[in-house]
């Protein structure tokens, strides 16, 4: 199982076919460590995991994401993954749009 992190986008986005709401996105294009992002949030919020093994807090505040960015969700069981495209500017994820789906 590889790693990744986990993403909390502003807002609801749904699947760009059928509406569906789509709330849980992972990514790997981070740091991959189980870290929690909030979009409009400066620093990861969190890391999943065991306690005792995650960084800590200003190790964790060094992160950064790349500038441009893309997540996935496969909460839509008819057209997953959903992907979307992020941008982090000025140390801060600010935009996630869903791309179009390719089946």
């Amino acid at each position: 199982m590889g790693m990744y992190d986990i993403y909390l986008p502003k807002g609801q986005l749904l699947c760009p076919i059928c509406q569906k709401n789509l709330n849980v996105w992972q990514g790997k294009d981070g740091p991959c460590g189980l870290f929690i992002w909030q979009q409009g949030i400066e620093f990861a919020i969190d890391q999943l995991g065991d306690k005792e093994y995650n960084i800590g807090i200003e190790q964790r505040n060094k992160l950064n994401l790349p500038k441009l960015f893309e997540i996935y969700s496969y909460d839509c069981p008819d057209h997953n993954p959903i992907y979307a495209s992020c941008k982090f500017e000025n140390n801060i994820w600010t935009s996630t749009i869903i791309n179009p789906y390719n089946a």
